[in-house]
C-alpha cells in the first residue's frame, strides 16, 4: 500500500472529527477500553501464523443512530523460532463505524485505522500502514474481529496480513 492511498484513508477517516466537534453532537464512550486476543497470520516469512493482542482506547463517539466510534490502537503479534523472534507492532489512529444502532443488543461494525507499524527479526524496521476490517459487538462486552493489516514492503517480503481476534471492552 503507497503513502498517498494510506493518507487518503487517515484523512478521510479523519473528517467527520472537525464537523462532529463543530456540532457538538459527540458522546462520551461508555467502555473505552478493548482488548483482543486472537491469531496473526502473516502475508509471508518463515513464521506465518503468531499469537496475537491488541489493546486500543476510544476517545469519541459521535450521537448519529449508527455511530461512529474514534480512538487509538497497539496491535502486536509475535512468534519465537529457533531462537529468533518475529514481532509486529502497529500504533496508530482508528475509526468503527457501526452498521446497526447502538441500541441493538449486538452491532456489526466496519474498522478502519493507519499507524507506524515496526516490524523486528533480527533487525528492526518501521512503515507507515494501516488495516481494514469487520467485527461484531455484543452489549455486554464481548466483540469478534477479523481485520487485515497493510504494510509497505520491507526487504522485499510484505508484513502484513490477517488477525482474528475475540475481545471485550470495558
Amino acid at each position: 500500500m503507497n503513502r498517498a492511498t494510506l493518507l487518503t484513508l487517515g484523512v478521510t477517516m479523519l473528517a467527520p472529527l472537525g464537523s462532529a466537534y463543530a456540532a457538538d453532537d459527540v458522546k462520551v464512550v461508555e467502555k473505552p477500553i478493548r482488548v483482543l486476543a486472537g491469531i496473526f497470520s502473516a502475508a509471508s516469512g518463515a513464521n506465518k501464523q503468531r499469537t496475537a493482542i491488541g489493546v486500543g482506547y476510544d476517545f469519541m463517539k459521535t450521537a448519529a443512530t449508527n455511530p461512529t466510534v474514534y480512538g487509538v490502537f497497539l496491535d502486536y503479534n509475535s512468534k519465537k523460532v529457533a531462537g529468533v523472534t518475529t514481532s509486529l507492532t502497529g500504533v496508530g489512529i482508528s475509526g468503527r463505524f457501526y452498521l446497526e444502532s447502538a441500541n441493538a443488543a449486538g452491532k456489526p461494525y466496519a474498522t478502519l485505522g493507519v499507524g507506524s507499524y515496526t516490524l523486528k527479526a533480527g533487525t528492526s524496521q518501521s512503515k507507515i500502514g494501516g488495516k481494514l476490517g469487520i467485527g461484531y459487538e455484543l452489549n455486554n462486552g464481548w466483540l469478534g474481529e477479523l481485520s487485515s493489516t497493510m504494510i509497505q514492503k520491507i526487504g522485499g517480503k510484505d508484513p502484513g496480513g490477517v488477525t482474528f481476534g475475540i475481545g471485550y471492552r470495558f
